[in-house]
């Protein structure tokens, strides 16, 4: 049936919005006011999209942000900015009876989640991957910031924190996508800087 991507969308976040504030997780929503309706099965679709939300519900901690987009390609983005997945499970993501990481395995679920959603998605001619947005590769970027004390003791892990808030993501309107690598060097008086690679 010819199906409104942005209003489906729409109605998925709704209904799933209280879970995510219970839980003290934070949505971001990027989605065109309307885009031309396009033939799919709007209830099967509906499962992909609350099954892969599911599980970025279910598997991360309070205080993650979770963003969710959609281009004029119709293609959409869901991401996260919490715990990683290891990448010799991420290779398995999308197969039967995967809980993408060790930690995901005490926490319940049939690990059928995400095979569905592969299933329903290659059913509609579409394909489903996983990205991460240190590899350097994906276009789904989220760069974030570490922080320490003036006087702490930058050689202990623990001086360090992460920023809630990302400093650089993907922004197509912008034309601002991931950097390629960052590294740390001196100037020729001594200073410490960063010199940051864009693409």
């Amino acid at each position: 049936e010819k199906t409104d991507v942005c209003e489906l969308l729409r109605e998925v976040i709704a209904m799933m919005y209280t879970d995510f504030e219970e839980k003290g997780m934070e949505l971001e929503i990027e989605i065109p006011d309307k885009l031309d309706s396009i033939e799919l099965d709007k209830s099967q679709m509906t499962r992909v999209i609350t099954n892969i939300l599911n599980n970025a519900l279910k598997y991360n901690d309070a205080g993650t942000k979770v963003g969710v987009t959609l281009d004029e390609e119709y293609r959409i983005c869901i991401a996260d900015t919490g715990r990683n997945i290891e990448p010799e499970l991420a290779e398995h993501i999308f197969e039967p009876f995967s809980r993408g990481d060790k930690a995901r395995s005490t926490r319940g679920g049939s690990g059928l989640g995400l095979i569905i959603a592969r299933k329903i998605v290659e059913m509609h001619g579409g394909k489903i991957w996983l990205t991460f947005s240190a590899s350097g590769t994906g276009s789904c970027y989220c760069v974030g910031l570490l922080s320490a004390d003036e006087n702490a003791d930058l050689l202990d892990p623990a001086s360090w924190t992460k920023e809630r808030m990302p400093v650089l993501k993907t922004d197509q309107k912008k034309g601002l996508y991931g950097p390629v690598h960052n590294r740390f060097t001196t100037d020729e008086d001594g200073n410490d800087i960063m010199v940051y690679h864009a693409r």
